[in-house]
């Protein structure tokens, strides 16, 4: 590795210069404090190093193949990357000036791009081009797959991988050269949510290389955060998303060749996902208003909940606040304005029924902001929070401190009244359009099994299971027929012993009982 020569070579030199970020320099240090502490002469250390061996495998059959070789040495021990099983494959066959201009111009920029996290971004790339997540284990398979199907040579390849490491670079470092864009990637981060990244990837590469108007590519990014976000504010299971995100682009794309690109990108987005059901499903407003009244806002993952608060404070200001940095540096807060602990002070303000109104609102959205005093001051009573310093009354977070900067007390109405307020902001932030396309779908939709859907009045033509290989089957009986030979292959015991139960529900009725409604 040309990098890792390069520090090595330093080691020689002054200390001052040794790259402190490569492995090699750090395990240099490693093995020569661990040295510098033993109580061993020269000789002795010298004798130790000695009796170091090195192996050299010859290939001298036409027949050896060297990448496989490479794999089964490397099988034991610490295991490779998929980076690094990728990387010798696609440059070990090749001669050495070959290898020297794949490294220098393609791989080592892919490594920089991805802030190396390369098996990360193929398992990213690999989605696009397939339309589905490969397994975490199983990435450095499906490319040698993806790769023996190409229909295009090793060269158009590695320009292919290093259009999207650079576009991956431009969602690591938020900058795409689009403000409105470049804010909401930097959203993206902050919530951690990596599973869209590869069709964040896909319509970010399609913008850079001019395939997709900039006006386009903000209104896709701005739906794709909507679409996330209203699935975070309402809990929905997302056990349906990887596959949402590994299709939707494809789907988009298939959607508007089909349609000689008639309709506007932006418009195809909405279409798709709108005709998602199940827990893929876009949730609706009435969805999102009976979980911003009922939800505890405070006991949340807290990314989401710095999400949440953000958003409603910084929408539609002119200068938004680094609120995301605020909160990192405790220089802000998440504050409940009712506090978590009631003092005399309170109780006595809310009157007799202080112990159902704590218990009912004190971690509900209208309860909760964003402050900038002293969390200390916390427990201190409504007033005191209005006119201490940086209180609500002099508060620069106006959005949300609006109501309290104005309230005479804090109860139970007050904290109804800034809960609809602040519905009515969630809902203008969080809004997702109407469809303006009216297709029927010719296909017939695959419904996500979540645990919760009975599938009352459906009728089954078929399943997939674990992969995306479909699986046709006429009856819900066949769908137990099919579903149990695939588990049995995987292991067979567990299914044994479900048999042993006495009971009438359960599998073994489904399968064995004479009269069947398939109607269900």
């Amino acid at each position: 590795n040309p990098r890792d020569y390069k520090s090595y070579k330093l080691l020689f030199g002054n200390e001052k210069f040794y790259d402190r970020s490569s492995n090699i320099t750090l395990n240099y240090e490693y093995f020569y404090s661990c040295i510098d502490n033993m109580n061993i002469s020269i000789d002795q250390l010298m004798s130790s190093i000695q009796k170091l061996q090195f192996m050299v495998v010859n290939l001298n059959s036409p027949d050896d193949d060297p990448q496989l070789i490479f794999e089964s040495l490397n099988s034991t021990g610490v295991a490779l990357t998929d980076a690094d099983k990728i990387r010798n494959f696609l440059l070990m066959n090749e001669n050495l000036p070959e290898q020297n201009k794949y490294f220098q111009n393609y791989w080592q920029p892919l490594e920089e791009n991805t802030h190396f996290e390369v098996s990360k971004f193929f398992r990213y790339f690999l989605t696009i081009k397939n339309a589905q997540f490969p397994k975490i284990s199983n990435v450095y398979d499906e490319f040698k797959t993806t790769y023996n199907n190409l229909d295009f040579d090793k060269q158009n390849l590695f320009e292919d991988i290093n259009d999207f490491s650079n576009t991956y670079k431009m969602i690591l470092e938020c900058n795409t050269g689009t403000k409105k864009i470049d804010v909401i990637l930097n959203r993206f981060l902050e919530l951690n949510v990596t599973v869209i990244r590869p069709f964040i990837m896909a319509i970010i590469n399609d913008f850079v290389s001019n395939k997709i108007v900039e006006e386009e590519a903000i209104k896709i990014v701005e739906l794709v955060e909507k679409y996330i976000a209203r699935r975070i504010i309402t809990k929905t299971p997302s056990n349906a998303l990887n596959k949402v995100i590994a299709t939707l682009y494809r789907d988009f794309r298939q959607f508007q060749d089909k349609h000689n690109n008639q309709y506007k990108d932006s418009e195809v987005i909405i279409f798709l996902l709108l005709k998602k059901q199940g827990s893929g499903r876009v949730p609706t407003d009435e969805e999102l208003i009976r979980n911003f009244k009922h939800n505890d806002w405070y006991n949340i993952n807290s990314s989401y909940r710095s999400y949440i608060f953000e958003r409603l404070e910084n929408h539609n200001h002119i200068e938004s606040l680094s609120i995301y940095e605020g909160l990192k540096n405790k220089d802000y807060s998440i504050e409940h304005i009712m506090p978590q602990k009631l003092s005399s002070d309170w109780k006595n303000e809310l009157g007799n029924n202080y112990q159902r109104i704590h218990e009912n609102y004190v971690n509900s959205l209208g309860n909760l902001t964003i402050t900038g005093y002293n969390s200390k001051y916390s427990n201190r009573s409504f007033q005191d929070k209005q006119n201490m310093e940086k209180g609500f009354k002099e508060s620069h977070f106006v959005n949300l401190n609006k109501l309290p900067a104005r309230s005479d007390k804090w109860g139970e109405a007050e904290i109804i009244e800034r809960t609809n307020q602040l519905i009515t902001s969630a809902l203008e932030i969080w809004d997702f359009p109407e469809s303006t396309i009216h297709e029927m779908i010719e296909e017939k939709e695959m419904y996500i099994y979540d645990g919760n859907e009975t599938f009352s009045n459906y009728k089954i033509h078929g399943f997939t299971f674990i992969n995306d290989e479909y699986i046709p089957v006429k009856t819900w009986k066949g769908l137990f027929v099919e579903l149990f030979k695939l588990l049995a292959k995987i292991d067979l015991n567990p299914l044994i012993e479900c048999t042993k139960i006495d009971t009438k529900i359960g599998f073994e009725s489904a399968i064995f009982s004479e009269k069947t409604d398939d109607t269900e």
